[in-house]
């Protein structure tokens, strides 16, 4: 049984369930972007104490702690770029794991470098509204671009 139904339009979304293609898609971003922020404060309370555990200073220097809860929320934000952007490789790619998984790995190679720059340790409210617009408009407009590919081509190679 093949992950589509032509008739209908129907794909399997990520929990199995038949659903229409536009849904496919926002049920990936959801889900995706749900487990890039579990990730992102994991990886944060993780680095807190792990440098803990391992006696390490940990000093906030000027950003202070205000600075640091706009650094993550700059980063949660931000996360709904690459999120969009990794689904459009992935439905680009359709059943070809290995072309996902490289031009996923090609864009976040070329995205890494924006990090820095746009989440720095003191961010501060423009970077978060700068990193929430940019979330919003990068998933729009790229989630539409996933969708026109999904009308014109079928998810299975």
């Amino acid at each position: 049984m093949s992950p589509e139904n032509s008739q209908t339009g129907d794909a399997k979304n990520l929990f199995t369930v038949r659903a229409q293609k536009t849904d496919y898609v926002a049920s990936k971003t959801i889900i995706c972007f749900i487990a890039g922020v579990l990730f992102l404060l994991a990886f944060f309370l993780g680095g807190i104490l792990g440098g803990s555990i391992a006696g390490l200073p940990f000093t906030l220097g000027t950003a202070g702690v205000a600075g640091l809860i706009m650094c993550m929320l700059s980063k949660i934000f931000l996360m709904a770029v690459f999120v969009a952007i990794f689904l459009l490789m992935a439905v680009f790619a359709r059943q070809r794991s290995w072309m996902s998984i490289c031009l996923s790995l090609f864009d976040g190679m070329l995205l890494f470098m924006m990090i820095p720059m746009m989440t720095p340790l003191d961010s501060g409210v423009i970077n978060v509204g700068m990193c929430l617009a940019g979330g919003v408009i990068f998933s729009a407009a790229i989630g539409a671009a996933s969708n026109m590919i999904l009308k014109r081509t079928n998810l299975v190679g």
